[in-house]
């Protein structure tokens, strides 16, 4: 399992950084769905 910092932090995993620019995903909320490592912890 990786890091609680490694879950929380950082973009969602579906975000490419392109010309320096990240893009927002296109989830509801704030995104914690997104990030599928910690959405597996939050399930359980």
């Amino acid at each position: 399992m990786p890091a609680f910092a490694d879950m929380t932090g950082r973009f969602a995993d579906t975000c490419a950084v392109k010309d320096s620019h990240v893009t927002l995903p296109d989830v509801p909320g704030v995104g914690f769905e997104a990030k599928n490592a910690l959405y597996a912890v939050m399930k359980t």
